[in-house]
């Protein structure tokens, strides 16, 4: 909401992703920083037990593990 606030939001942020407007903004500070993290699940079990009390615990372990990520991944 801050960089909405800042920079305005965008209307076509879907076909111009090149845009300043801060809808845009967020997306890249989000996206961009993805790469930079080691691959591994535990960002996302964390966000699972922070909102969800682990509910999706094994599936997302599994999605994982299928994409050959995690500890001793296995299909």
């Amino acid at each position: 909401a801050a960089l909405v606030g800042q920079w305005g939001l965008s209307l076509d942020s879907r076909t111009n992703p090149d845009g300043t407007e801060g809808n845009i903004v967020y997306m890249h500070l989000f996206i961009d920083p993805l790469p930079l993290q080691p691959c591994n699940p535990t960002l996302y079990l964390q966000a699972d037990v922070n909102r969800y009390n682990g509910t999706n615990r094994c599936l997302l372990w599994k999605t994982f593990a299928s994409k050959g990520l995690g500890v001793n991944a296995a299909n």
